[in-house]
């Protein structure tokens, strides 16, 4: 589910917990999953590091929810509040001023410096049409560009306007690569 330096998060299906491993400090935790959340949650399911006592941890179809951690108990709590309930939401970022970027079935959206508000970031028409199912899998923000991979392929983003300016689409080079599942920034 999550792999980060020296950590990463795995389901176990036999039990419905967690497991956190830190192979730096060779610690291993079980984050015991609510119960009634065991269906929610499978290995479609993404998580992703928020800061250093906390995660978000996709639903297996809809929405997230966060699992903190506190530092000084060195205990994680799975909260069952599922956020974002009518998305789809698989892809997360956190940049460089602390505000969170959730990727989406239905867009991209990014938290405002106020607390709680959210900005919605549109593909317009001439990039997009109703018959495709377009779900973000990952997000990077370089310099004044957001770069969305999606099951549609590639699409850049104007930061000040929110809206994307140009889509990508693969699929002319071999069929099935309209499907961007991760960005490595080159030259930041």
């Amino acid at each position: 589910l999550y792999k980060g330096n020296n950590e990463f998060i795995s389901l176990n299906d036999l039990y419905p917990t967690f497991e956190y491993f830190n192979t730096e400090s060779k610690r291993h935790y079980t984050i015991p999953v609510p119960e009634n959340l065991v269906a929610r949650i499978d290995w479609r399911s993404v998580a992703s590091r928020i800061n250093d006592s906390l995660f978000v941890l996709s639903g297996k179809e809809k929405g997230f929810y966060f699992i903190s951690y506190n530092t000084r108990k060195q205990t994680f709590y799975f909260d069952p509040e599922l956020r974002f309930a009518n998305y789809n939401c698989k892809a997360f970022l956190v940049d460089k001023d602390n505000r969170l970027w959730i990727g989406t079935n239905k867009g991209i959206f990014k938290q405002k410096n106020e607390n709680g508000i959210i900005e919605s970031y549109i593909i317009p028409p001439a990039l997009y049409h109703d018959s495709l199912d377009v779900n973000f899998k990952v997000i990077n923000v370089i310099n004044d560009k957001l770069y969305a991979g999606s099951t549609e392929g590639l699409f850049i983003f104007n930061m000040e306007k929110r809206q994307a300016t140009h889509r990508f689409n693969f699929e002319n080079y071999s069929a099935g690569s309209k499907n961007i599942m991760s960005l490595v920034p080159l030259n930041k």
